[in-house]
């Protein structure tokens, strides 16, 4: 009798503190990531962001698992490195994009945009929204492509 209540505690004692770290890591894991989606950019709530041009292409972005972005700038197509870690929500690039070398209607837009990436160190979801984060401030606001 007393042998099956000491296995019963400590049964109870896994149950309450052992599957605490079993839910951490779980979570750690499923943390959600910017990476795998094409994201369409809906939003640059900043009061000095010049207007889009007409004609100006859609400006995207993907990033890949591996460290990878990519996308339009608006007139241009940039990729680059990117740092990302979902457990912290870290979204830095290491260094500028490289970009492709043409000239059309939302070049003002375009190098805000791409000197707004390069300010960027966090991220956060509202909703299916993805807001990209200078500290606590947003400056950039995307939105799924599907």
């Amino acid at each position: 009798m007393r042998i099956q209540m000491i296995w019963s505690a400590l049964i109870l004692v896994v149950l309450l503190f052992g599957g605490a770290g079993c839910r951490t890591a779980e979570s750690a894991a499923t943390a959600p990531s910017p990476a795998g989606v094409t994201w369409i950019l809906s939003a640059t709530p900043l009061a000095d962001a010049p207007a889009r041009a007409a004609g100006m292409r859609i400006v995207t972005m993907q990033v890949t698992p591996e460290g990878r972005i990519a996308g339009c700038s608006g007139v241009n197509r940039y990729t680059g490195r990117v740092e990302i870690v979902p457990e912290q929500q870290v979204f830095r690039l290491p260094e500028p994009p490289a970009v492709t070398r043409m000239a059309g209607p939302g070049m003002e837009f375009e190098n805000y945009y791409l000197a707004l990436l390069q300010k960027i160190d966090r991220y956060r979801f509202v909703g299916d929204r993805l807001e990209l984060l200078e500290g606590d401030k947003p400056i950039l606001e995307f939105r799924p492509a599907n």
